[in-house]
């Protein structure tokens, strides 16, 4: 009997403990089934409560449920809001989110995963976007783990950085992780080596006494403000952030700042420095009737030489350094003028254009190339986006946010004048920015596209160049053309 009673008392205190841990996982439980709920009504004010809730308290199951109801979130606007609540996972719920990147086969979860390791401070976040940015098959994604890696700043981040960029330059095709790579480590450490092996005994160096990134400089900021590098012992580092607008989720914000100058001053502040420090006759823009990018130009702090469209035949031309821009013109080049700058882009000269200069400049210049669809369009407004694996071309660096959970969260649009020139397609020509709904009207949805141009027979070859090829002036942006030769490019 007294081995019964014994057991008695034991089980009634197990029962009680028992009873504890099940009133303990109906409450996480019930709070999880209601974030459950609110997702999948796709309530913005339910899901906007259920979130606020499970903010800084994430478990791994809530993890779960915010991953797999991510496009519910998204059709109620909320998308950036669950990205954020994300973000502040930790411990065994921040080991549950790198789990959601090794499982997600699409690639919108797997951006989504990234932008909200962005703020988790966890060393799982730096190893998990390291390794997206070595071995994921999406050039978009990978480049975007990278330039996540570099705006955290950490020492994981830094330690990953060395790692993507040996892994990128052994691979193939992934010369553009290497680039970003590159461009992050010289950023955060104001250094500049030459090969991987100097790269990481210049990390560890001054690892030890590593303090983080700096803050990035305020917009508009001068042109000695150097945002966005690194501090090593109090020093502030080198260029910045390439796709950093502030509190972008998941890096950088298209409509986030005035300008572009003013997200390159807060991520890339020696990049920024460098354009306002070029010689004059780097950029040289052809006069137009219609639009005047010099006066941009000038508002931006960049110097710039302006020349009259009639010099083209004469002017002193460096293609080895040189854009030349030409403003929208009522009047198509002479055979004369299209030689020479064909020739200049065959050299390696950039060559941008504006409007009506599809069909005045690059289809004069380029015909094997560039063929015009006509004139024609009613003025209406369109949604635009990139291109396919374009988005992380370097192009639209600081122009279109690499994140399509961004881009969804916050449309850009593009205003199609009446009278606006559209480009046929060729297989030269690689899209950058399309807009899907133009494709029913006018048989292409480009908006912009890039070619090269090699001088041998004027074949064209995809390069790092574009052009915008219609009329826009909505927040999108201006419209421009741009053209590149063996080793040139163009873009808009």
């Amino acid at each position: 009997m007294r081995r019964r009673a014994g057991w008695a008392k034991v089980g009634a205190g197990a029962c009680v403990a028992l009873g504890l841990v099940a009133l303990a996982g109906r409450a996480d439980g019930g709070v999880e089934q209601d974030l459950e709920k609110a997702l999948a009504a796709r309530d913005r004010a339910r899901i906007e409560a259920a979130l606020a809730q499970v903010r800084g308290a994430l478990t791994p199951a809530a993890v779960k449920v915010l991953v797999d109801g991510a496009g519910h979130a998204q059709q109620a606007g909320v998308i950036l809001d669950l990205v954020e609540v994300l973000g502040t996972a930790t411990g065994p719920a921040a080991a549950e989110l790198g789990r959601a990147y090794e499982k997600a086969k699409s690639s919108g979860t797997r951006f989504l995963v990234l932008d909200a390791l962005r703020g988790v401070q966890d060393p799982v976040a730096d190893e998990t976007l390291a390794k997206a940015a070595k071995k994921d098959d999406d050039p978009a994604i990978a480049v975007h783990a990278v330039r996540l890696l570099r705006q955290r700043g950490t020492t994981g981040a830094l330690d990953g950085l060395v790692d993507v960029l040996e892994a990128a330059e052994k691979a193939k095709g992934r010369a553009l992780v290497a680039i970003e790579a590159g461009d992050a480590l010289r950023a955060l450490l104001g250094q500049d080596h030459a090969t991987v092996d100097d790269w990481r005994k210049g990390w560890l160096a001054v690892r030890d006494a590593w303090r983080g990134p700096s803050p990035p400089a305020p917009a508009g900021a001068g042109a000695d403000d150097e945002g966005g590098g690194g501090r090593r012992g109090g020093r502030r580092g080198g260029r910045g952030e390439p796709d950093g607008g502030a509190g972008a989720a998941g890096g950088g914000s298209a409509g986030g700042s005035r300008t572009v100058l003013d997200r390159m001053g807060g991520s890339r502040g020696n990049d920024l420095t460098t354009l306002r420090r070029l010689e004059k006759d780097t950029i040289v823009a052809l006069k137009g009737d219609y639009d005047q990018v010099e006066d941009v130009l000038r508002a931006l702090g960049i110097p710039c030489e302006v020349v009259e469209r009639g010099t083209i035949e004469t002017m002193q031309l460096h293609p080895e350094r040189q854009i030349l821009i030409a403003n929208c013109h009522a009047d198509p080049l002479t055979e004369g003028q299209a030689q020479r700058l064909r020739a200049f882009v065959a050299a390696g000269g950039y060559l941008f254009t504006s409007d009506w200069e599809l069909g005045n400049v690059l289809v004069r210049v380029f015909p094997d190339v560039v063929k015009s669809g006509g004139r024609h369009a009613s003025e209406h407004v369109v949604t635009i986006q990139p291109c396919g694996a374009s988005a992380a071309h370097p192009l639209l660096r600081d122009v279109l946010p690499l994140s399509p959970l961004e881009r969804a969260a916050k449309p850009l649009t593009w205003k199609v004048d009446e009278m606006s020139e559209f480009v046929l397609d060729h297989p030269a020509i690689a899209v950058l920015v399309e807009g899907p709904e133009l494709q029913a009207r006018y048989k292409t949805a480009a908006v912009a596209v890039t070619f090269g141009f090699q001088a041998d027979g004027g074949r064209g070859r995809p390069v790092s160049g574009g052009f915008v090829v219609n009329t826009g002036r909505a927040e999108a942006g201006g419209a421009g053309t741009r053209a590149g030769g063996r080793g040139g490019r163009g873009g808009a």
